[in-house]
This record gives structure tokens, C-alpha cells and sequence, in this order.
């Protein structure tokens, strides 16, 4: 069997050309959007996991507090606390 070659219309050439060159940078933009969104999944793990722990240290610190003014409350009925000026307004008992 023979092999025989034939010369294709330039046009055609061209546009196959620019096809195969636009793939090849598409290759490329696809690749560097891809490890984009792994960064980025990689990112949002990361703030995920630090939100987990504001959370939970929110919590512990709203146990704490509440367990603190339930004491004072114990004391100091209705009382009202100024954390800034470290005082204690209340109705004294009589």
C-alpha cells in the first residue's frame, strides 16, 4: 500500500491551526483555574476549621459569663454590672 501526501487549502490549515493554538491555551487557562479553585477549597477548609473554634470558644465563653452573672445574681438581685468600671448597681435589700 501505497502512501501518497496531498497539499490541503490553506484556509483550512489556518483554521485548524488557530483551533490547535486556542485548545492549547485553553489547556493552560484550564490548568491554572483548577489549582485556583484547589487554593481556594484549601482557603475555605482553613476558614472553616478557625470558625469551628471561634465558635466553640464563643460558646465556652457565654457558659463561663452566664455562670459569672448568675452568681452575682445570687448576691445581687436585678443587679446591673459595669465591667468598664468594675461596679455593681443594685437595689439593697431591706
Amino acid at each position: 500500500m501505497e502512501i501518497k501526501e496531498e497539499k490541503l487549502d490553506e484556509e483550512l490549515v489556518t483554521q485548524l491551526k488557530k483551533l490547535r493554538d486556542d485548545n492549547n491555551k485553553l489547556t493552560i487557562l484550564i490548568g491554572q483555574e483548577e489549582m485556583r479553585r484547589r487554593d481556594l477549597k484549601v482557603q475555605i477548609e482553613r476558614i472553616e476549621n478557625e470558625l469551628s473554634q471561634y465558635h466553640n470558644i464563643y460558646k465556652k465563653n457565654n457558659i463561663q459569663l452566664n455562670s459569672k452573672l448568675n452568681d452575682l445574681e445570687k448576691n445581687y438581685p436585678n443587679g446591673e454590672v459595669d465591667v468598664d468600671k468594675g461596679v455593681i448597681y443594685y437595689e439593697e435589700k431591706t
